[in-house]
């Protein structure tokens, strides 16, 4: 088989006068990649025994800062791309080194994404109908592979080899590397007009598409030989330059970092809160978070997302809420467990309203886990409320409402006023999973109206609403369940926990959530300033 396609390539060359690089001679007549790449390696050492002088050894130089071929040969198949892999060592991977160097990325592993010219398919379709009629072949049963392709199977481990050993660092197995990502670009000059003068012919020989990969594709899906014979040379004419290679991107995919937050005030959203195009309250959560996170990874900016969110003037206590943070462009290539310990620390130490803890890179597999979470987390409340109407609080009222959650309380809840203007209107059933009432002593300020309520609750619940009634839109409110006329109000809100285990939070967990109470008994109880919504 090698034999005879080697024949029928000699032949093409032969016959037609645009010039086929001696490896397009190859690839237009196997449509087998491993075997491809076989011949490739075949014909190498071949020309390594004879002394390096092949066709294209000496064929090749530098075009400007690129690696190019002349323009007196090039190959009329794949535009002189993989005629640069002559000069791979020396001028690709300068050129690629350089960009890398000049971005100023860290990284421990690289992907390669080559883009070509458009023309280059229809170039290839060409070539292989002069393979099937020199063959005596009626229809074309696979494309060839692509010059990109073959040219990215053969470079890769060249250029990985080189960027590794120029500024590359060494995997470690406790942290999630990001890999390099270099957007690789030969760029052909008379492309545009090129491939639209090619469709532009074929559309109206019967094909169809567009000037875009795809439309070129389809077109030449759709066309027949004869019509694209009688439209376009076979094999086509011959190129009118070489291309260009252009590093286009150098990048990073994306890098997470998760964390838990608690949040110590009752003044602080939980992102940056505008109201009417007018900004209100001088910071957040994530600004007092991302920051740090940003400049150590050396991204270009951040996305900040949680397992829901707390009011403004609700406080988050206990272990925090778990946070995600999506980095773009990160230059390092890893955040090692001393550099996120380094850097927890420095943000608990910036500002006294925010406190994070569990701070650690993730990969996408634990971003999914955050987001599976999100409707199935349980969260803890603790508030602070007072009674009007009806007599005062008792042992007993407490006792009748823990037993209505422990038989099973749900909550109807009409989407709540205060968040009309943004959320869709709809009835929302969730689950009290347990109550807590405990009256507190009377002073002559309450006389004996204040209780402190611990629940609870399904995710989504709309605790607020719970307590005072929403004028009518959460059934049951506590007020009902309390009975003989009794309305509450809600005067301080904290969330507790939120029982979703991300990241892995070891063994001192329930240590954790307790931190806050034993340094401060009353600390669900201070009177903060509210704010006024």
């Amino acid at each position: 088989n090698n034999i005879a396609a080697e024949g029928t390539a000699a032949e093409l060359q032969s016959r037609q006068a645009p010039y086929l690089c001696w490896r397009c001679q190859l690839r237009i007549c196997q449509s087998d990649f491993t075997q491809l790449m076989s011949d490739i390696a075949a014909a190498s050492s071949k020309d390594s025994q004879l002394g390096g002088d092949s066709q294209e050894a000496k064929r090749v130089k530098l075009n400007g800062d690129s690696p190019a071929c002349t323009s007196t040969e090039v190959c009329s198949a794949c535009l002189g791309i993989l005629a640069t892999l002559d000069r791979l060592d020396s001028d690709v991977c300068d050129l690629i080194a350089n960009a890398v160097a000049a971005s100023g990325h860290s990284f421990t592993a690289c992907r390669l994404l080559v883009s070509s010219p458009i023309v280059c398919l229809i170039r290839d379709h060409a070539w292989q109908l002069a393979k099937a009629e020199q063959q005596s072949v009626e229809k074309i049963k696979e494309a060839p592979i692509s010059a990109k392709d073959l040219w990215k199977a053969l470079a890769r481990q060249a250029i990985e080899r080189r960027l590794l050993s120029d500024g590359g660092q060494q995997t470690r197995g406790d942290v999630e590397t990001i890999p390099l990502q270099l957007a690789l670009e030969f760029r052909y000059a008379d492309d545009a007009s090129e491939s639209d003068d090619c469709l532009r012919r074929l559309s109206s020989g019967g094909g169809g598409g567009g000037s875009t990969r795809h439309g070129a594709a389809s077109a030449l899906a759709s066309v027949s030989a004869e019509a694209f014979k009688a439209a376009l040379p076979c094999p086509p004419a011959p190129a009118s330059g070489p291309v260009k290679l252009i590093v286009a991107e150098v990048s990073k995919e994306l890098m997470f970092v998760g964390g838990r937050y608690r949040k110590l005030c009752r003044r602080l959203p939980q992102t940056p809160w505008i109201l009417d195009g007018e900004r209100r309250m001088d910071t957040s959560v994530e600004e007092l978070i991302s920051p740090a996170i940003v400049r150590l990874a050396k991204a270009d900016s951040a996305s900040f997302a949680s397992a829901g969110r707390e009011d403004v003037d609700v406080r988050m206590l206990g272990r925090g809420r778990p946070f995600l943070l999506r980095l773009l462009n990160p230059r390092v290539a890893r955040l090692t467990a001393a550099e996120t310990a380094a850097l927890q620390a420095e943000i608990n130490a910036a500002d006294d309203r925010v406190q994070v803890s569990h701070l650690c890179q993730v990969n996408r597999a634990h971003c999914e886990a955050l987001r599976a979470g999100e409707s199935e987390k349980v969260k803890c409340y603790s508030a602070l409320c007072r009674c009007t109407g009806g007599p005062p609080i008792t042992a007993e009222d407490a006792g009748k409402l823990s037993g209505l959650a422990a038989s099973g309380l749900v909550l109807e809840q009409s989407t709540p006023v205060r968040v009309l203007h943004r959320r869709t209107v709809a009835v929302r059933k969730r689950r009290i999973l347990s109550l807590d009432l405990e009256p507190l002593p009377p002073d002559a300020a309450d006389a004996g109206r204040l209780f402190r309520l611990r629940l609870r609750t399904e995710a989504g619940a709309y605790v607020k609403e719970f307590v005072h009634g929403d004028l009518g839109r959460t059934r049951p409110s506590l007020g009902e369940l309390l009975g003989e006329g009794r309305q509450c109000d809600l005067l301080l809100l904290d969330v507790v926990d939120v029982e979703l285990d991300w990241p892995h939070v070891g063994g001192d967990a329930a240590a954790d959530s307790k931190a806050d109470l034993k340094a401060d008994p009353d600390a669900d109880l201070k009177v903060d300033p509210v704010v006024d919504l």
